[in-house]
């Protein structure tokens, strides 16, 4: 597939990945060029669609909340309904994620909840409004998320920098107040904003936001802020492969989530409950690579490996990490 990203493209998505809050003037001067390149080339990325937005890594469980990743398989003849069933569940706020797919499922959809009662009467609403349509679905309940910066765009990836963020697991919820809340829906709203437009709503004082979000990174329930790239016109290709395990091994399974942390073409790893133990999304210029990736995890991890499964990701139609507002007031 052809790469339809510039050079310098590359490189202000390079410092977008790494921190997609800095300002202009901070990237410029990463990329040496002049501020106002450096503006003409963030707004082209914004305007032509390579880069759709941007969303703030939360740490969902510090706020007490569980997240379900559901694949659907959809019976549908034409591009407007499978678009009124994605619409559905981008208007849900228990969803915060929604992707179409490739291969044996045609949309991954991520839930928050605060138990799995809750996720169960979210879900069986959308089974009853689309019963016709949903023809089958796997659940997985996730244990945790590690999320890579994107190596395979840095030209020299040897003693490259290279930002790792673990999310989920068994963290104890944190104690947040409602001005911690409030920080977090606006950032989630608009994760860029300034710190003065950020307090605007919320009636703090822009030294005060700052300080708020220093402490938010400290307590590692925030984690900067990424954007989200789309594949078709950036010339990129996502792919993600499902693993299951036998003969657990602690020390292999290590070893193998130690292989997806460094490997270049390896931006998120999830680790999961139910029909799967992991995914891997791989992100890549050439589909090729993700054969060798393949390959090679069952030649390393032969002894753990039990079954695989590769899916296309196409498009992203809604992500965030925020729970909804009033499920984190409550939990």
């Amino acid at each position: 597939m052809k790469n339809n990203l510039s050079k310098v493209e590359v490189k202000l998505l390079v410092q977008l990945d790494r921190n997609a809050r800095g300002s202009i003037s901070f990237m410029a001067k990463r990329l040496r060029i002049s501020q106002q390149l450096a503006n003409y080339y963030f707004q082209q990325m914004l305007g032509s669609g390579k880069v759709q937005g941007f969303f703030p890594v939360i740490d969902y469980a510090r706020l007490g909340m569980l997240n379900f990743r559901v694949y659907l398989k959809i019976v549908y003849v034409n591009k407007t309904q499978l678009k009124e069933i994605v619409d559905y569940f981008v208007k849900l706020d228990e969803v915060n994620y929604v992707a179409s797919c490739g291969g044996r499922w045609d949309l991954l959809v991520g839930f928050f909840s605060r138990n799995p009662s809750q996720f169960n009467k979210t879900f069986n609403a959308a089974l009853k409004q689309f019963s016709d349509r949903i023809k089958s679905y796997q659940i997985l309940t996730t244990i945790y998320q590690s999320i890579h910066t994107r190596k395979h765009l840095l030209r020299k990836r040897t003693g490259a920098e290279s930002q790792t963020v673990i999310i989920g697991g068994d963290r104890e919820k944190g104690v947040y107040d409602l001005k911690d809340l409030g920080l977090l829906q606006e950032l989630n709203r608009n994760p860029r904003a300034s710190s003065v437009f950020l307090g605007r709503n919320l009636g703090l004082h822009p030294k005060t936001v700052v300080s708020r979000l220093k402490r938010l990174h400290k307590e590692e329930i925030l984690f900067g802020v990424k954007p989200v790239v789309n594949m078709e016109k950036t010339g990129l290709t996502q792919r993600k492969l499902l693993l299951s395990f036998h003969n657990p091994d602690f020390e292999k399974e290590q070893s193998l989530f130690q292989f997806a942390k460094e490997h270049p073409n390896i931006i998120r790893m999830v680790r999961t409950l139910g029909s799967w133990d992991v995914e891997l999304d791989c992100e890549m210029k050439d589909s090729s690579i993700f054969r060798e990736i393949e390959l090679n995890l069952r030649e390393k991890f032969e002894a753990i490996i039990k079954d695989s499964e590769e899916l296309d990701l196409y498009s992203v139609y809604k992500v965030h990490f925020l729970p909804l507002y009033s499920d984190i007031v409550k939990v």
